[in-house]
């Protein structure tokens, strides 16, 4: 066995109403719940003893204040550095806000804001760096395939179709879901890594209930399909991307299984299928992105608005079968399987 892995899943679900992150259109805070928010960890490590950890947690962004404290616990207990650990959020529009920054902005009252957003954030640190340390607990033999599949409700929310009113040939779309797929020496799956280009909006913002949204359904019916296994959602590049139809409970409880239907199908031999083999590479760098602002917009004076982190890992090497490319900061993540 070329790999060895170990896995590890947190509930994160708040017990207390807390303001939801997403949307600027709610006026209250949550009302209870309509499935769990899980924070989840898979640690790879290779022949040569070199480890990379992904981690992702069903929140609407992994930022610094959150990633922070993890970067420095993970190098601190397991003496690895950045570039071994990959943060990844499933962009719910229905978990709790925990950004000091959107106070203002989504008008969180008093009560909601402050010292709770705080302590909120400090929560979520904490859980994921717990599940990344217990991951690295349970390591065993693995192999490691790289698949890829398709889900069709994804559509381009700035496409040339909204101002004619129906889909346009010239509409921009991404409907590949690529697939990490972490194998037992027994056959049995340890963890399916899958991601997809599409926001997790599919239900009412006025319906404030913790929710991981479709991937969360997903995710929950890979784990059922597939027991003792581990489902991690990464996000792509979805910011042009939206569910439709949308608006309900129902269409989310539909397009999860869709594509977790797609996923099976592609673990158990209908898609492509690549051998993950050789040494793992990682890479990090900061690269300067150059904002074009529209007229009377304002500069961020924070330094934010022109400077994105770029996170590269490539697992395997000249002698490779198979690659994965996944992307940190921006929350997506690719598995070039060609």
């Amino acid at each position: 066995m070329e790999y060895r892995a170990g896995t590890a899943s947190e509930l994160i679900t708040p017990t207390e109403p807390l303001w939801l992150a997403g949307y600027l259109a709610r006026s209250e805070p949550a009302k209870g719940k309509i499935s769990d928010l899980h924070a989840s960890a898979l640690a790879l490590e290779d022949s040569q003893g070199q480890r990379l950890i992904i981690a992702s947690i069903d929140l609407i962004a992994i930022t610094k204040v959150i990633a922070d404290p993890i970067y420095q616990a993970v190098e601190q207990q397991l003496n690895l550095p950045r570039e071994r650990l990959i943060l990844a959020a499933t962009h719910t529009h229905y978990g709790p806000e925990f950004r000091p920054d959107k106070e203002v902005f989504f008008r969180i009252p008093r009560e909601y804001g402050g010292a709770k957003i705080t302590g909120i954030a400090k929560k979520i640190s904490d859980a994921l760096t717990r599940v990344i340390l217990d991951a690295c607990e349970n390591f065993e033999p693995v192999r490691l395939f790289a698949r890829i599949t398709s889900a069709s409700f994804a559509h381009n929310r700035r496409r040339a179709g909204v101002k004619g009113g129906a889909p346009s040939t010239e509409d921009i779309l991404d409907r590949d879901v690529p697939i990490l797929d972490v194998v037992r020496a027994d056959g049995s799956r340890k963890a399916i890594v899958f991601g997809y280009a599409c926001h997790n909006t599919t239900i009412p913002p006025e319906d404030c209930r913790y929710c991981a949204d479709w991937a969360g359904f997903a995710k929950e019916q890979l784990e059922e399909s597939n027991p003792g296994a581990t489902a991690l959602f990464i996000t792509g590049c979805g910011a042009d991307q939206n569910p439709e139809p949308r608006g309900s409970v129902e269409l989310s409880e539909q397009y999860g299984p869709e594509i977790a239907s797609a996923v099976q199908a592609s673990l158990t031999g209908e898609g492509r299928e690549i051998r993950v083999v050789g040494r793992m590479r990682r890479e990090f760098g900061r690269e300067r992105i150059e904002h074009r602002r529209p007229r009377g917009e304002r500069s961020d004076p924070s330094g934010h608005d022109d400077t994105s982190r770029i996170y590269r890992l490539v697992v395997g090497g000249d002698d490779a079968q198979g690659a994965a490319t996944c992307f940190d900061a921006l929350h997506q993540a690719r598995i070039d399987v060609g």
